[in-house]
């Protein structure tokens, strides 16, 4: 290991030679063979990837594995299956929408794991991040929220997250994040599709959009809501309320 100034503790410390920036588990079901199929959307060709997305030098032992990995132990067993006392409600009706709904989850661990996947994409110099910068003032609020454990509000930064898992080609696929704009708004955001999951982030420190909050993670009930795509979900809907693609 090399010795380094740890990008998130801000200490002088062995570095990490991989401190992955998307988590394994998040994409842990499209592995094949031990290798993980990523689909390259400019040439329309899959590829292989041996170990995932990630970067060296950027992490210390203690803050990708204690810090960041409290968060992301508490996630997987989320998304994918543990003991945790949740109470869960499946395509719950939401305008022309279905919904999922998770109420009781852990807001905080959630909502800090989300800034930790975007600030980990931009301050990677893996070039699969490279449309993700968000820059050095949202890099050192964020940085400092997820070393500090602090509660962070709503509308900071919020994620609209949809899945289209239902559908098996999609639930294999996996794209280079990339920078969006939305509409009626100047705010940068930035969409990750991980494993059948669009992630769609708002660089902002205080958002008022309604309709773009009201799909969003919740902190006054401890809510989790995720689109589920289905044939009432088109492509139009997404790029009409949030984003032009």
């Amino acid at each position: 290991m090399d010795i380094g100034k740890c990008k998130l503790c801000l200490k002088e410390k062995e570095l990490l030679k991989q401190s992955h920036i998307i988590p394994k588990f998040m994409y842990k079901e499209i592995y094949e063979n031990n290798s993980m199929v990523y689909f390259e959307p400019s040439t329309d060709y899959s590829k292989i990837i041996q170990t995932g997305y990630f970067d060296k030098n950027i992490l210390c032992k203690d803050c990708d594995g204690s810090v960041i990995g409290k968060l992301e132990d508490y996630v997987s067993r989320f998304f994918y299956g543990g003991r945790l006392d949740i109470s869960l409600k499946k395509f719950v009706k939401k305008g022309k929408l279905d919904v999922i709904c998770a109420e009781n989850v852990d807001y905080k661990k959630i909502k800090l794991f989300l800034l930790s996947l975007i600030w980990r994409a931009s301050i990677s110099n893996n070039k699969f991040f490279s449309e993700v910068k968000i820059g050095a003032t949202y890099e050192e609020i964020m940085r400092k929220f997820i070393i500090e454990n602090e509660v962070v509000s709503d509308n900071f930064c919020p994620c609209v997250i949809i899945s289209y898992r239902e559908h098996e080609h999609l639930k294999k696929m996996t794209r280079q994040p990339a920078q969006v704009k939305f509409n009626f708004s100047s705010k940068t955001g930035y969409v990750f599709f991980i494993a059948g999951v669009k992630y769609i982030f708002k660089i902002t420190k205080k958002e008022n959009d309604s309709i773009f909050l009201n799909f969003t993670l919740n902190s006054d009930n401890n809510r989790f809501l995720m689109i589920q795509a289905n044939e009432k979900l088109r492509e139009d809907f997404i790029t009409d309320n949030f984003i032009n693609i």
